[in-house]
């Protein structure tokens, strides 16, 4: 994970944690994290609203927790189609870059929005050439990969629904 993403999961932690010290509700943004805690407050739902649309709008999982590792989440734009593999009792894969490399564990069981899931395979790479579904992936998704690839490669992983 890049050091800018770092200090700002960081920095919202520690709002998160001043947040529940003083039991205010809050929601905050910046580039590569947000966090929200509401207990009625009609400003912090607007906010967290507008904030889940613009991250639908731009392919985003507004519900990601990148706080809790026992969660996987997926594009947007890629659910309906995971679901559909799924319900079928097929494996879904998954490319994870940046600060999810070495996140998920052969045999792990996450939560997620399609439901519980357990990793049943699980590679790394180091370079893109490598990747089995190179074909498949749109430009958008090579991009992103080539995009984090230095950082630390990028894990391949094989799910299904449990």
């Amino acid at each position: 994970m890049s050091d800018y993403k770092s200090q700002a999961r960081e920095f919202v932690s520690k709002v998160r944690e001043l947040a529940k010290e003083y039991n205010l509700p809050f929601f905050i943004v910046t580039d590569g994290a947000s966090a929200t805690s509401n207990n009625g407050c009609e400003a912090v739902r607007v906010a967290r609203d507008n904030h889940i649309q613009y991250e639908l709008s731009i392919g985003s999982d507004p519900y990601e927790d990148w706080s809790r590792s026992d969660v996987i989440s997926f594009p947007v734009d890629e659910l309906e189609n995971l679901k559909k593999r799924l319900d079928n009792n097929q494996i879904i894969y998954t490319t994870r870059v940046s600060a999810e490399v070495g996140k998920y564990k052969l045999d792990g069981e996450y939560e997620s929005h399609l439901g519980k899931l357990k990793v049943v395979s699980f590679k790394h790479f180091d370079d893109i050439n490598d990747h089995p579904f190179i074909d498949e992936l749109t430009v958008k998704q090579k991009d992103e990969i080539k995009e984090y690839i230095e950082e630390a490669g990028f894990d391949l992983i094989g799910l299904k629904k449990i």
